[in-house]
């Protein structure tokens, strides 16, 4: 009877196992075909090399979610890997045979778990489109983002994009540049950006953190840059110094537009929860990344395009978990520079102009948003922020998403991507 319990307890965890490297697989199909999808789409990828690269694309994300090993007991093997190039029908379509060597099921003869799992994806553009694409992803780190493993699938969701944006294979699409703006109670630009935005300031650099909150005076609602006089950049001074009065400073520095995949793929393992919700800060600092008024700001190699530059896309994405509840502007006096007030009303009211700023038909930022297990009043403003649907109720063309789990937030990131780079997700 004994034999018979273990193995069944043990047939159970095999099975488990299984499932979980079956969702690992199904992402890593997804990612490949979207991704050469993408690449062929834009004449990255020749239909001769598609198998290849997205066979690269495929193992490189197994490996990097953990699943290695050929042939051991617990191990995964691919015992075969196929993709259909369909240039009439401008679609891609990836197939792997996965086997599981099982560990406790080998004892009654079950050596093995076999499953065949497919992926197709869609090029809607014309093939070879050259095409700028600029993302500047906007997002939570919060400390409410630790609940339920939300910045689990928040981490998730941004590989998961990196994926696609940035394949994990050959030279990275210089077309394709991708910022990182993590936000809490402020933004973290570092010592050098940080000295950027702050400009001419009486506070010494040593009672500093390196984080900023709102601009102030006649600037505070425009795209011009900071100079060294003139900067009006509110800054924080250092938690350990003012504990009690300066907010949580994010432990990642904003990332501008790069084609760095593995940079902002160690950005993304260090994301951590803490603070509370200045969301319009976030906000204003990714539409940064996208001015062209800011160009001069940022490193020659992260300089965003004029808005008129031909075939150029300027993304904005925007991600919350919850009501933005902070802002500092509307303090009583600059001595009280470092308390942030819990004004939901002001941060709204802010993160409403910066959208509509981005929305602007000067500007032509797609602007899209998720909210993420967030309350009523959170769902209403990233709605209102985000860039007007299709009036014919085309989902496709929606951009504001409502993410409950972990799992609908990456398919909500995902969907966005797709859109952009002209490629579709079909099964």
């Amino acid at each position: 009877m004994a034999p018979l319990i273990v193995v069944a307890a043990g047939g159970a965890v095999d099975y488990s196992s299984f499932v979980e490297v079956n969702k690992v697989a199904q992402r890593s199909l997804d990612s490949a075909s979207l991704a050469v999808a993408s690449g062929v789409s834009r004449g990255e990828i020749l239909p001769s090399d598609a198998k290849q690269r997205a066979s690269e694309i495929f193992f490189l994300n197994m490996a990097a979610y953990g699943v290695t090993g050929v042939g051991q007991p617990g191990a995964v093997s691919v015992a075969a890997f196929e993709i259909d190039f369909d240039e009439n029908a401008s679609t891609v379509e990836v197939s792997a045979n996965l086997m599981r060597q099982n560990s406790f099921t080998r004892l009654i003869g079950l050596d093995e778990f076999k499953t065949n799992l497919t992926s197709t994806s869609a090029f809607l553009g014309a093939p070879g489109a050259a095409t700028n694409i600029e993302f500047s992803f906007v997002v939570d780190v919060t400390g409410s983002m630790a609940q339920n493993g939300r910045m689990d699938g928040l981490r998730s969701a941004l590989r998961s994009s990196l994926n696609v944006l940035l394949p994990a294979t050959g030279a990275n699409d210089e077309r394709v540049r991708v910022g990182l703006v993590p936000y809490a109670y402020s933004v973290n630009l570092g010592r050098d950006f940080h000295r950027s935005a702050v400009g001419t300031s009486t506070a010494s650099a040593s009672s500093r953190n390196t984080c900023v909150t709102e601009r102030e005076g006649t600037n505070a609602f425009t795209r011009v840059r900071p100079r060294s006089t003139t900067a009006n950049t509110l800054y924080e001074t250092d938690a350990a110094l003012r504990p009690y009065t300066s907010g949580a400073c994010p432990e990642v520095v904003i990332r501008p537009l790069t084609n760095d995949r593995e940079a902002l793929l160690r950005d993304v393992d260090q994301l951590r929860p803490s603070g509370a919700t200045a969301g319009h800060i976030g906000i204003d600092w990714g539409l940064n990344l996208l001015a062209e008024e800011w160009q001069d700001f940022w490193p020659a190699a992260s300089r965003p395009f004029d808005y008129d530059e031909d075939d150029t896309r300027k993304v904005l994405v925007i991600m919350t978990d919850g009501e933005f509840n902070t802002a500092y502007y509307d303090r009583n006096t600059r001595g009280d520079i470092n308390r942030a007030i819990r004004q939901t009303t002001d941060s709204r009211n802010a993160a409403l102009q910066f959208c509509d700023l981005a929305k602007a038909t000067s500007r032509d930022v797609e602007v899209y948003t998720i909210a993420f297990q967030a309350g009523r009043e959170a769902e209403d403003l990233l709605r209102s922020c985000a860039t007007p649907d299709d009036p014919s109720g085309d989902d496709s063309a929606r951009h504001f998403f409502d993410a409950s789990s972990n799992e609908e937030l990456v398919a909500a990131f995902r969907s966005i991507v797709a859109r952009e780079l002209k490629i579709q997700l079909i099964n």
